[in-house]
């Protein structure tokens, strides 16, 4: 096995390295079945406290879109009763409401909608049109004006930008 590789592995499996150090340890002191049921109800209470972000991180399907916050709220307040109780019930919380798209969790901040141009169509985004569209846009473009949805210096921007699409 290569370094990256292992290097990689120490990397994923952190907190498992962690916990089985501490177990040799503790064993050091101890005889063999008393450091093996040591062991097992040391595990046991371990996957107990950490349910909830084990259930938020493997269990769902998909992982929850929150599981790094259940599992610090695990990891801080399920000492208590009440924060392990919360964390439980906010990692089997459904994400998506039926018929709703699902939410996208990314920290990046979301884009701006973009506007809605005077026929119809977004702004700033080059919409594929057919020559034949092009008078009938212009006329619909004729009306905004006169109508006074737009101005004189919009409408003429707006049909050189068709007139140069022809």
């Amino acid at each position: 096995m290569d370094r990256t590789r292992l290097l990689e592995y120490v990397k994923r499996y952190k907190w498992v390295l962690l916990f089985l150090a501490a177990l040799i340890l503790a064993s050091v002191s101890s005889t063999g079945s008393e450091f093996i049921r040591g062991t097992v109800t040391l595990g046991l209470l371990a996957a107990a406290y950490f349910a909830p972000a084990l259930v938020a991180y493997y269990w769902r399907k998909p992982p929850h879109p929150n599981k790094r916050a259940i599992f610090v709220l695990t990891l801080l307040t399920a000492w208590t009763g009440i924060g392990w109780v919360v964390a439980l019930v906010w990692a089997f919380t459904k994400t998506t409401i039926e018929g709703e798209e699902p939410r996208e969790t990314s920290p990046v901040a979301p884009r701006e909608a973009p506007r809605e141009g005077p026929l119809g169509r977004s702004e700033g985004i080059q919409q594929p049109t057919h020559s034949s569209d092009i008078p009938e846009q212009i006329r619909k473009l004729a009306e905004l004006r006169d109508t006074g949805a737009i101005s004189e210096g919009e409408f003429e921007a707006k049909k050189r930008n068709l007139l140069d699409r022809m």
